[in-house]
This record gives structure tokens, C-alpha cells and sequence, in this order.
């Protein structure tokens, strides 16, 4: 079966969490695991998930009654839950814009772990124009297929994920953390075969993709107040509404690794990370840079968290005192 969970955390209002002086006044989070790939699946992304979780639920103090999500083994089914397809990914996301409970300034936490693609376009744009130097970096759902199938599901393309973000922000506030536990690896300089774990990159579709991608994006998301058109040669995404947490950077690859002897995967980037999150080292003034900067990343792999955005916000946007 599918191995595969979105899931919702809301903080209760004004609460002090538990072994910390932080103070939210609501806090929301997108998980998104995807091990079961119809090509090269994966092992640890819904142990990311759990891990992600039950950072949550125990560190920070986020309640287990409002957590709504889709146990694959049991089959429980929950409202508002559904499986990672490219258009409940895209829903759940624009949702977060609208959703009346979610107010201005709410802190938002969108979780990615799963495969990542690149696309050059260069196989889009005519030789010598310069936009064809440039790539398209994207996430694959769980239903990806090539285009020119009967039924072609296209990657969610960064500029589709950046204006989604961009209206999240319109509505409710900058306060958007973007974790992507994946890679694109347009440039990378090693094969992945060469790495003792699994990585985290899926062959891009074919290049007819790309024209799809853009539609696509422009079909959806064409009318929301701060789009601009997804096929402008020289464009630029928006960075100020978020700060992107990303697991290495675009010449490497992430991948993920048995965790101990109890054949448990993980993703690399997701243990370091959480580990940074418990550690002692983070103080009250930490910021997104010092949070990376505490990531640790195992030895024997060779990738290099990255940051975007706005790094030099305080960890999860709290305000100087």
C-alpha cells in the first residue's frame, strides 16, 4: 500500500511551550512524506514525518487532538486528509491561505521529504536566449507520469510552489518556514551510486514536461493577486515571504540512511535537523542561520544544508524582546 501522510498541527493560542520561553500565538504545519514512488521509492520520508511529528507534539508542546492525518496501515481516514497527489499537494497548500482559523502572522511550517527533479530550460527556451541558462527546480508527487501519457502528472515546479507561497503570505503573514528534505541536482558531480545511502533525486520527465509544468501553474494559480506570469524569461522568485530550509546544496545530492541496526530510515537532513532543534545550543535569539549552522550532518555523506530567503529571522519569527 501507499506510505504516505499530509498532516496539520495548530498550537493553541498564547500558550508557553514546554522548556522554552517562546511564545506563539498559533502555530500550523504541512508534513508531506513520500516513500512509495512508482520508480525508485524510498524508505525513510515517512519516518521523517514520525520524526517531524513528534517533534511537535513533545518539544514543542503541540497537542495530539489536533492533529488530523492519514495512517496508511490502519486505514484511518480523517477529515481534510488525503494523499500526496500533485492536486492535494497544490490544495492543501492555496488551503492554507484561506483557512478562516489561521490568522495573520501565524507562525506556518510547510514539510517536504520525498524525491526532488531538475529541469534544464535549456530544452524550452531557443538557443542563446538567456533564460535557457537558467533550471526549474521541482517536487515529485507520489502520482508523477511523463507527459504525452494518457493521463500525464507534471512536478509541482518551483515558481508554482513560490507563488503559492507568495499568496500564503499575502494573507496571512511572512511567518512561512519551507523545509525540503530533497534534491535537484542539476549540476551534481558525482553519480549517486557512488554513495553508500539513498538519495533523494528522481530522474526529471521528458523535457515536454516543462511546457505542461508552466501551463499548468499558470491555469491554477493565474488569477490569485500577486501572480505573475510563471513564463516571464526573467523571472524572479519573491524570497521575502519565507525562509526555505534546504537539504544540500544544488551540486549534491540528499539522501537518507538506516538509522542503527532496526532498519530504520531516515533522512539525513530531517535527524540533523531535529537534533539541532533539541540541542542546547539554540538559544532564545537564535536565528534560521544559526539552525542550519547547528545541523550536523553525518560523516560519510557529502551534502551541505543551504538557506534562502529570510535567514536572518529569528527561529521561528519571534519577535526581539
Amino acid at each position: 500500500g501507499l506510505v504516505i501522510s499530509i498532516s496539520f498541527w495548530k498550537h493553541p493560542a498564547e500558550e508557553f511551550l514546554t522548556g522554552s520561553n517562546l511564545k506563539f500565538s498559533k502555530f500550523w504545519a504541512v508534513l508531506i512524506g513520500i516513500n512509495a514512488y512508482r520508480s525508485s521509492p524510498l524508505r525513510g520520508c515517512l519516518t521523517d514525518v514520525e520524526s517531524m511529528k513528534e517533534f511537535l507534539t513533545k518539544d514543542l508542546g503541540v497537542p495530539e487532538g489536533r492533529i488530523q492525518h492519514i495512517d496508511p496501515e490502519k486505514r484511518r481516514i480523517v477529515e481534510a486528509v488525503t494523499t500526496p497527489i500533485r492536486e492535494n499537494i497544490i490544495d492543501t497548500l492555496l488551503n492554507l491561505s484561506t483557512n478562516p482559523e489561521i490568522q495573520h502572522g501565524d507562525n506556518i511550517i510547510i514539510y517536504f521529504s520525498g524525491h526532488g527533479s531538475s529541469y534544464e530550460l535549456s530544452d524550452f527556451y531557443e538557443a542563446g536566449d538567456i533564460s535557457a541558462e537558467e533550471s526549474i527546480e521541482a517536487l515529485c508527487t507520489v502520482d508523477r507520469t511523463a507527459s504525452g501519457t494518457d493521463s500525464s502528472i507534471l512536478d509541482i515546479g518551483d515558481r508554482e510552489i513560490n507563488i503559492i507561497l507568495a499568496e500564503i503570505a499575502r494573507a496571512k503573514g511572512n511567518h512561512i518556514t519551507l523545509v525540503l528534505d530533497c534534491c535537484y541536482s542539476s549540476g551534481a558531480s558525482r553519480d549517486p551510486s557512488e554513495s553508500p545511502n539513498v538519495v533523494r533525486h528522481a530522474t526529471s520527465l521528458p523535457a515536454t514536461s516543462i511546457k505542461d509544468m508552466l501551463e499548468a501553474a499558470d491555469a491554477r494559480l493565474g488569477k490569485l493577486s500577486r501572480y505573475h506570469s510563471v513564463f516571464e524569461r526573467d523571472w524572479k522568485p519573491d524570497m521575502i515571504s519565507h525562509v526555505v530550509l534546504a537539504a544540500c546544496e544544488e551540486t549534491q545530492y540528499a539522501e537518507e540512511a538506516p538509522e542503527g541496526g532496526d532498519n530504520r530510515w531516515n533522512g539525513v537532513f530531517t535527524q540533523a535537523l531535529i537534533k539541532a532543534l533539541k540541542s542546547d545550543g539554540l538559544k532564545d535569539d537564535s536565528t534560521y542561520v544559526d539552525l542550519i549552522r547547528a545541523s550536523k550532518m553525518l560523516q560519510n555523506t557529502v551534502q551541505r544544508p543551504v538557506i534562502a530567503g529570510n535567514s536572518s529571522a529569528r527561529l521561528w519569527y519571534q519577535p526581539k524582546v
